[in-house]
C-alpha cells in the first residue's frame, strides 16, 4: 500500500469520549511494477486495548518508492565500484548487503548496521581486512521515546532555520497519486507529497 486510509475521527483525552470510526476507508494500492495504482476501499481496523488509530494527512514518495513502482531493483552488488564510502548505513540486515558494506568502505570507514535484528545465517568477516583498513562497525537497535522527542524538538526549534519544506516538491491528492509517481520518477524532486 502507498498510503494510509482516508478517514476522519476525533481525538479526545476524555476517557468517556466515544469515537465513531467508519467501517471502510480509501487507500492507494500498488499491484506491481508497470501496473497502475488503484484506489480501493479497505476495512478500518478497530484499535485494540492500549492502542490508537492515527490518521495520516500527508505522505511523501521517496526514491525507493519510485524504483519499486518502476520495477527497478537495487542490491548490494549495485554498490561495487572504485570509490569507497567513508560511512555506510546498512538497514536491510541481509548477509550479502552487510558483507558489501564492509567491502565498500574506505580505509578508516564506519559501517553502521541497523537491520540485522532477526535470526539469520552467521556472517563471515576477514579480521585482517577490518584491522588493516581500520574499519569501525557499529550496531544501532531501535529508537526510543527520547529519540523521537529529541527529533521532534529539533524540528520545532529549527523549522525556520533550515529549508525542510523545500525537500517536498508539489502536493498531489490521493486521487492523483498516479501523477505523483510520474512526477517522482522524473528525478527532479527529493520527495513528492501526497495529501491524503
Amino acid at each position: 500500500m502507498v498510503s494510509s486510509p482516508l478517514w476522519e475521527t476525533r481525538f479526545s483525552l476524555n476517557a468517556d469520549a466515544v469515537h465513531i470510526l467508519p467501517e471502510t476507508a480509501r487507500t492507494a494500492v500498488f499491484h506491481g511494477p508497470g501496473k497502475p495504482l488503484t484506489l480501493e476501499s479497505i476495512p478500518v481496523p478497530e484499535p485494540g486495548p492500549g492502542k490508537v488509530l492515527v490518521r495520516n494527512e500527508f505522505v511523501t514518495l521517496c526514491r525507493s518508492d519510485v524504483n519499486t513502482f518502476a520495477g527497478r531493483t537495487f542490491g548490494p552488488d549495485d554498490l561495487e565500484h572504485e570509490d569507497p564510502f567513508d560511512v555506510i548505513l546498512e538497514c536491510s540486515g541481509a548477509p550479502t548487503a552487510v558483507s558489501a558494506s564492509i567491502r565498500n568502505l574506505a580505509t578508516g570507514g564506519v559501517a553502521i548496521w541497523v537491520g540485522g535484528t532477526f535470526p539469520q545465517p552467521a556472517l563471515m568477516l576477514n579480521p585482517e581486512d577490518i584491522i588493516r583498513r581500520l574499519i569501525t562497525i557499529r550496531g544501532l537497535h531501535n529508537y526510543n521515546d527520547a529519540d523521537l522527542m529529541s527529533a521532534t524538538d529539533f524540528f520545532e526549534q529549527h523549522y525556520a532555520t533550515y529549508p525542510f519544506g523545500e525537500l517536498v516538491d508539489d502536493a498531489f491528492t490521493l486521487d492523483t497519486v498516479q501523477e505523483a509517481f510520474r512526477r517522482a520518477c522524473d528525478g527532479t524532486a527529493h520527495r513528492v507529497g501526497v495529501r491524503i
